[in-house]
């Protein structure tokens, strides 16, 4: 397919705009942890009521593969187009109730329950949109898969970079409830934003011409586990790697410096500059990927995690502000090495008939249930075992884990 111009401009920025927004949403809660901490779980100690709100942070996470399944049936089924309009409407409503939610002290239990079934909502509208809009730009626009795989990690990337800024912007002025305004402005300002710009949006050209050859199966998910096992499991174990990364370096890393004793202003401002470093430098390897090969790109970034995150983690742990943005800063760009071209591998392993189921529970059970899981996992082993460079270790063993299944499939490839 290919679009005018103007209209093509018009499509990617609505496309990637969506994905912006939902990051963004999804990543506030983990920026005000603390806070929310405070608010819906007032425990005496403040590593329980930390505990408590992460593992509300990782439901969400955890309902995201039970998403994927609907949202991946309706999409291979319907359309993709339908699927990311009503996905931007949930995730905004659910993330300007967050916002307006009374404290525990004023609702009682009724006020973390509610929460929870907002982070739940969340969960499920989020679970097909990174996926489901990747899968929808590169069925429409049919070269520089790579790039443009890139384009769309980018958008999520600067959803997190914006939650990073509102999170240190509303803090810095002081404003009261601050939180909750970062969450309602969110939710309801950007949020309808975005759902009116995509519902207009033209149907995936690939699914139109699927149609047209009768390829449509009225169960998906079952010709899917049936004849398509091996590319789901080693999607699921590639995107383990992804997961555990994204949401160490990226979303957990303020409340992590934060516990080793730098100012919530410092460790914001680290956290921001993180995000945006990542942005930027996803497209970039995306285009790279155009140039050399998926596969090396994702097996280079990958090598190149599992060799410098444990020396980058002990001076993350033993020195000032700048050494630590500077080893941090080191980790996203490799991090973004991964993100950027992995939309596009995912991608290129279904047919399209099956593309939308595969590649969002691929990516919902291996980057959001283990990710998802890293911030209170992470809280919890480092409080155990006194070890604040124990990040690292996850970080290496995932990363091997995805050099494995990436070499396997090359040498499989090439017999």
């Amino acid at each position: 397919m290919t679009l005018p111009l103007k209209n093509f401009k018009s499509f990617v920025l609505t496309n990637t705009l969506g994905t912006f927004l939902e990051y963004l949403d999804a990543t506030l809660y983990a920026f005000f942890a603390t806070i929310i901490a405070f608010n819906f779980f007032p425990e005496k100690d403040p590593t329980t009521s930390l505990l408590l709100t992460l593992g509300v942070f990782a439901i969400s996470f955890i309902a995201r593969p039970f998403g994927a399944l609907l949202f991946g049936y309706l999409g291979d089924r319907f359309g993709r187009r339908n699927i990311l309009a009503a996905n931007i409407l949930m995730m905004a409503l659910a993330t300007m109730m967050i916002g307006l939610i009374p404290s525990y002290a004023f609702w009682g239990l009724a006020a973390p329950l509610s929460l929870i079934l907002c982070r739940i909502v969340q969960g499920l509208a989020i679970s097909s949109e990174y996926t489901g809009s990747s899968i929808y730009l590169l069925e429409t626009i049919l070269k520089k898969h790579g790039l443009f795989s890139g384009i769309s990690t980018a958008a999520g990337s600067f959803g997190i970079f914006f939650a990073s800024l509102l999170a240190m912007g509303f803090s810095h002025f002081h404003i009261e409830n601050y939180w909750r305004c970062a969450f309602v402005f969110s939710g309801f300002i950007i949020g309808l934003l975005a759902f009116y710009l995509r519902r207009n949006q033209p149907e995936s050209a690939a699914f139109l011409q699927a149609i047209q050859a009768r390829l449509i199966h009225e169960k998906p998910a079952h010709v899917l586990f049936e004849k398509y096992k091996k590319e789901l499991f080693s999607g699921i174990l590639i995107s383990m790697y992804l997961g555990v990364a994204l949401c160490t370096i990226l979303v957990y890393s303020a409340t992590y410096l934060m516990r080793l004793g730098m100012s919530n202003q410092d460790a914001l401002i680290i956290s921001t500059l993180l995000a945006l470093t990542e942005a930027c430098c996803a497209p970039l390897f995306g285009y790279l990927a155009d140039q050399y090969g998926l596969r090396p790109v994702l097996l280079i970034a990958a090598l190149a995690m599992a060799i410098v995150a444990f020396p980058l983690f002990c001076f993350i742990t033993h020195y000032g502000f700048w050494i630590v943005l500077g080893s941090f800063g080191i980790l996203s760009i490799i991090v973004a090495a991964f993100d950027g071209p992995l939309a596009a591998y995912l991608v290129n392993k279904f047919d399209v008939s099956v593309r939308h189921s595969g590649v969002s529970l691929s990516y919902n059970i291996g980057a959001a249930v283990f990710g998802g899981m890293i911030p209170v996992t992470l809280t919890y082993l480092i409080d155990k075992t006194n070890l604040p460079i124990f990040p690292s270790f996850l970080l290496i063993g995932f990363a091997l884990l995805a050099v494995f299944v990436l070499w396997r499939e090359k040498i499989r490839r090439s017999t």
